[in-house]
């Protein structure tokens, strides 16, 4: 067994990207000019709602300072460039949206929600600052060089992601305020960036010091991980990268003047193959080819891999790898062969004239990295007869589906409007699709719809660095014109399985995401002793509209450890959305996803059993939260409506069979058909006096939630009890009613312990208090009906720990004055 606090798995990178958790308050700013900007950027900030600001093409200049502040948890702002005129198309290229600070304004983000940037070029702005429970900066360029120069990211609980970035002439700083060893756990993934030319000031100011890059934690910092990936920092006036505490640092394939470590800890495992050569760049800042030691030279090999776009908008990958910095070169060694044929023939006269079976047979024998691209005439789609066993992959090889005319990637935020022209299709009994199955393998494949296989569609059983990117299996396929075509289903989508290693399904950007529908057996199965697999903002069992029904008998089955599921929409399942079964399914991350409904009110696609079951022992899981400790709660509605609707021990949101040590934290769970968390699989489990009892999750106390005590300025604090052997980690949820069997719908999280809750030596009753701190709001969010769970602490006795319990039974917030009965609240939660 893992422990999962020795575990090297990471949140996938690009965590803002792709679908995230619903909210019905989203409001989106088509801006077109600088006041509009000013006047989006001011009602963001007021609102209420989260926010995505679309800037279209052109030059923003500001006349004074920006300072956007949130203090909401649920209010998060999307910063974006590029768009058209209507702001229904985005491209990538940020040097075609700028915003001028014209070397007299600031820039200051402020949330405890998440922040993001992408394709926006932020020109001769002094000091720009983002401060956020999680930032997100991808494909943004930075410039104008003054000595004073800063853009600084910080977090304190959460996650920071630069990616694909240039800073040029800024000191760049990545910190955390709270860097103690009992602090929260934080995220910072930095990946193909390029730092150059910052300038210390002559003052020597700590920020601006000339680093292309400074990280910096006060204190011993272990609980902070980073990921420091494909880089180039150079030319800067003091060094490269230089990080300043103790953190947990894998760093790999960067191209770096120097590299730093105050503290001198040392690095994680799987670091290496980093560089002090110099990175040949031009004065765009891109790789000069032929001769730069960054082309070809990167690396996928970690959780997320790399996005679909580098800074200039242009595609990320082009040869068997990634180039380091933030630009691609157009140089490619891989050797390409063409498909010319929809006949499954198995010819190849010359590499500019195959059937796909003989491509892949000349791609086999080749021993080098091959790309096979497509070119058969006629109108799409086209389609291939699969009518035999194909050859296996052996080596690194990648399917391009897109390079056939006619084909285009995804474009849309939510749902898919891809264009795929090339279709396979089984066409034999047991028939299977694509396999990888060598132990030297490397397939990467994109832009195909798979039908008819009555195995597997992808088999993937050896090898590693796998990637599965753009591509539909099953469901109603996108055609020109607004026409559909109705894919037959497969049996096994997507088959993962014995040795195969960090296999990427999906990815950060919506280019890159799958449709995963119609599976007969499953859509997605990982299992195996390979693992740290990552499933990633993925369609699973909605058509490519993100709305309509194609759901696959189970979701996602893991039977395997160390595996990442984030920011999939998973639904309309006959049994589970996510299934994590037997004891072989440890140390997996649940993160961001959408499992059953996306909200309510929208067609009843919830998951016909559990939206997450844990079953045959599966332990030491996370949902919601990182292996690492961050917090980032998946929303989980509607799901249990092939059961028995609304008995008690009906399939409901998150339900264990059994298996212990599976943390809950932080998810929107409710209007499941079921209980919303269902500890043993039968209804409402009482409290025991002196939580002895054993089962799923070790059968955890419910906290008993007890009155309500309102303070001044409308500030709120819930009085509970708990019995409890160990100390307790506290969460507070809200929602407009209860859920099934009198416990709660947790339908936002409004409190979290500030320090875990101590149980008296030997165990025993504990009365405590947990600030809720304002009203519950009105209207949609009126989250009058408060519940909470408590999952027990033990870092003595990890297998003792990480228990959560079900969902305590509600206590309803029915006062209408904050003093007696003269000073109203401002809101009310009486009948």
């Amino acid at each position: 067994m893992r422990d999962i606090r020795k575990s090297t798995i990471r949140l996938a990178v690009g965590l803002l990207a792709g679908i995230a958790c619903a909210n019905a308050g989203a409001v989106t700013f088509c801006v077109h000019n600088s006041a509009e900007l000013g006047s989006a950027l001011f009602s963001a900030e007021s609102n209420g709602s989260s926010d995505s600001i679309r800037l279209v093409g052109g030059t923003y200049t500001l006349n004074g300072p920006v300072h956007y502040q949130t203090s909401d948890p649920n209010e998060s702002l999307s910063l974006s460039g590029g768009w058209s005129s209507s702001c229904l198309l985005h491209g990538y290229n940020p040097a075609n949206t700028m915003i001028d600070g014209t070397n007299a304004w600031n820039m200051v983000f402020s949330s405890t929600a998440a922040i993001s940037f992408d394709a926006i070029r932020f020109h001769r702005i002094a000091i720009f600052t983002v401060s956020a429970k999680t930032a997100s900066a991808k494909r943004n360029l930075f410039t104008g060089t003054q000595n004073n120069d800063v853009v600084q990211f910080s977090s304190d609980d959460g996650s920071i992601i630069l990616d694909s970035n240039v800073f040029n002439g800024k000191n760049t700083v990545i910190r955390t305020f709270n860097g103690t060893s009992n602090a929260p756990s934080l995220e910072w993934d930095v990946i193909n960036n390029t730092f150059v030319n910052a300038q210390a000031d002559t003052s020597g100011t700590y920020l601006r010091n000339g680093y292309g890059l400074l990280m910096t934690t006060p204190g011993p910092g272990s609980n902070i991980h980073m990921v420091i990936a494909n880089n180039i920092a150079w030319g800067n006036s003091n060094g490269g990268v230089h990080i300043d505490g103790q953190p947990s640092v894998l760093a790999t394939h960067n191209q770096w003047q120097s590299f730093q470590n105050a503290d001198n800890a040392p690095l994680a495992s799987g670091s290496g193959a980093n560089s002090t050569n110099d990175p040949q760049l031009d004065a765009a800042l891109h790789p000069i080819a032929p001769g730069s030691p960054a082309i070809n030279s990167g690396t996928v090999t970690f959780p997320g891999g790399i996005g679909a776009h580098d800074a200039g908008g242009g595609p990320r990958q082009i040869g068997s790898l990634p180039d380091r910095g933030a630009f691609e070169s157009l140089a490619d060694d891989e050797a390409t062969i063409t498909v010319t044929t929809s006949a499954d023939s198995g010819t190849c006269p010359s590499t500019t004239n195959c059937s796909l079976r003989g491509a892949l047979t000349a791609a086999a024998a080749a021993g080098n990295a091959q790309r096979i691209a497509f070119d058969i005439g006629g109108a799409c789609p086209r389609t291939i007869n699969v009518n035999s066993a194909l050859p296996a992959i052996v080596d690194a090889l990648t399917i391009d589906g897109y390079s056939q005319p006619g084909a285009q990637t995804n474009s849309l935020d939510a749902g898919n409007d891809a264009r795929l022209c090339i279709v396979l299709n089984g066409n034999y009994t047991n028939s299977r699709g694509l396999l990888a199955n060598a132990s030297g393998g490397q397939m990467i494949v994109k832009g195909l719809a798979f039908e008819n296989f009555t195995g597997s569609a992808i088999e993937i059983s050896n090898g590693a660095d796998h990637i599965v990117q753009g591509n539909q299996f099953g469901g109603r396929m996108n055609l020109d014109g607004g026409d559909v075509l109705a894919l037959a289903p497969n049996a096994r989508n997507i088959n993962i399985s014995n040795l195969a290693l960090r296999v990427l399904v999906g990815g950060a950007d919506v280019d890159q995401r799958n449709v995963i529908d119609a599976g007969a057996v499953y859509g997605i199965a990982l299992a195996g002793t390979g693992g740290f697999h990552v499933i990633l903002n993925n369609t699973i069992g909605l058509n490519p509209d993100g709305i309509t029904a194609a759901g696959n008998n189970v979701g996602i089955i893991v039977q395997s450890d160390s595996n990442i599921i984030q920011s999939n929409h998973i639904a309309a399942s006959t049994f589970e959305g996510v299934r994590l079964q037997s004891n072989a399914a440890q140390v997996n991350v649940l993160v961001n996803n959408v499992i059953g409904l996306p909200e309510l009110g929208v067609a009843d696609v919830g998951n016909g059993g559990a939206g997450v079951r844990i079953t045959d022992y599966a332990m030491n899981n996370r949902i919601g939260a990182t292996a690492s400790g961050v917090i980032i709660g998946n929303e989980i509605a509607g799901n249990g409506i092939n059961g028995v609707g609304g008995i008690a021990n009906g399939d409901g949101g998150i339900r264990i069979d059994s298996g212990i040590s599976n943390r809950i934290s932080g998810n929107r769970i409710y209007a499941n058909y079921g209980i919303n968390i269902d500890l043993g699989a039968d209804g409402p489990t009482a409290n025991d006096a002196d939580d002895s009892d054993t089962g799923a999750n070790q059968l955890q106390n419910y906290p008993q939630p007890l009155r309500i005590v309102h303070g001044d300025n409308g500030l709120r604090t819930l009085r509970a009890s708990l019995y409890a052997t160990r100390s307790q980690l506290i969460e507070v949820f809200g929602a407009p009613g209860c859920g099934s069997a009198s416990r709660g719908d947790a339908g936002a999280v409004v409190g979290i312990g500030g320090r875990p809750l101590l149980s008296p030596i030997g165990g025993g009753l504990v009365e405590f208090s947990v600030s809720l701190g304002r009203g519950p709001g009105t209207g949609a969010d009126r989250f009058c009906a408060l519940s909470m769970t408590a999952t027990s602490l033990d870092v003595n006795t990890p297998a003792l720990g990480n228990n959560t319990s079900e969902l305590s039974e509600c206590l309803l917030d029915d006062t209408i004055f904050a003093h007696g009965f003269d000073v109203a609240t401002g809101w009310s939660c009486a009948p």
